[in-house]
């Protein structure tokens, strides 16, 4: 089916579910499945977009009959994913300042590093805000520490809070994204080149990037893993812990080898870009792990969303704009 076939299905789908009503971050007395668009090239129907389904482990049984007539709606072209709990990334080794290391706030936690931005000429490093505002009452000026404070206790600020997308129940998120200040002249960053993991050459949209063959991160927990984009403009409900399952809207969902682990805990902040161009596309913040009939999925924000939002210019390369 064409894209905006596909996206108005989901539409419609999530009009009836009564999708709006799970912003609140309250468990649902009826379990829900995540909708979004199929976009791998695998398709079975023989190429094209799809609907894409996935099904919460726990009410996979529960919502068969539905999940059935969904794809009969959708004249079979349609995928459908039992997953595990779609949960933030937060985590449980130090490194150099660089795309992958460890990084947190003043909580006990670890994130990772994903990149670095100008925001009105200040340097800074982009992450999650669950990463670096994941704290009570989080502010702008706010130390960051690097390593994370899970990795390395008396770790040293290494910079501020600047920005970050506030996440709290009773709405739909866009992103889950943070920026903090370091100072060029008291760090030392160690700049990826070309054609090495962590090198950016610039970023795309998820319509664009589904284009590649296959996509990598580095990531302070799993380092360089390789996945592929299969699904976009996901509706999920995401679990965040004490906030509760907080709504998301045009979520990235990447999967990968049944054998391996595209991302896990303490990923969250990785830059997702194209293994063969390094055109980056999404800011990892979550996921679901594999095991069983469940599928593994990481989960992203596209990073066109998380730069217009904070308003940011993308640095990569050597320093290059």
């Amino acid at each position: 089916m064409e894209l905006e076939s596909a996206v108005d299905l989901r539409d419609e789908l999530l009009s009836e579910l009564n999708y709006a009503a799970y912003s609140t971050g309250e468990d649902p007395a009826t379990p829900v499945p995540s909708l979004g668009v199929y976009c791998a090239a695998d398709a079975p129907w023989g190429g094209g977009y799809g609907l894409s389904i996935l099904l919460p482990e726990d009410a996979s049984s529960d919502l068969y009959d539905w999940s059935k007539e969904t794809v009969d709606r959708a004249k079979g072209e349609a995928d459908v994913a039992i997953v595990g709990p779609l949960q933030a990334y937060s985590c449980p080794s130090p490194a150099h300042l660089a795309p992958g290391c460890s990084i947190s706030d003043e909580s006990n936690s670890a994130g990772t590093l994903g990149g670095f931005v100008e925001v009105d000429g200040t340097s800074a490093i982009l992450s999650c805000a669950h990463v670096l505002a994941a704290h009570v009452n989080p502010q702008r000026g706010d130390p960051v520490y690097h390593p994370g404070l899970l990795d390395e206790q008396g770790a040293p600020s290494i910079g501020q809070l600047l920005k970050f997308s506030e996440l709290k129940s009773g709405r739909q998120h866009l992103i889950d994204a943070a920026v903090a200040t370091y100072d060029p002249a008291d760090v030392d960053v160690t700049w990826p080149q070309a054609g090495q993991p962590g090198y950016i050459g610039g970023v795309l949209p998820p319509e664009a990037a589904q284009e590649e063959p296959s996509h990598e991160k580095v990531g302070r927990s799993t380092r360089v893993t390789t996945g592929k984009l299969t699904r976009f403009r996901h509706v999920a409900r995401i679990n965040y812990g004490a906030p509760g399952r907080l709504l998301f809207g045009n979520v990235m969902v990447f999967e990968s080898d049944p054998d391996e682990s595209f991302s896990e805990r303490g990923d969250s902040g990785s830059l997702i870009y194209g293994k063969r161009t390094h055109m980056a596309s999404g800011l990892l913040f979550g996921g679901s792990p594999g095991g069983g009939n469940r599928r593994a999925t990481t989960l992203a924000n596209p990073l066109v969303d998380v730069l217009t939002t904070l308003d940011l210019e993308l640095v990569y390369g050597g320093g290059a704009r």
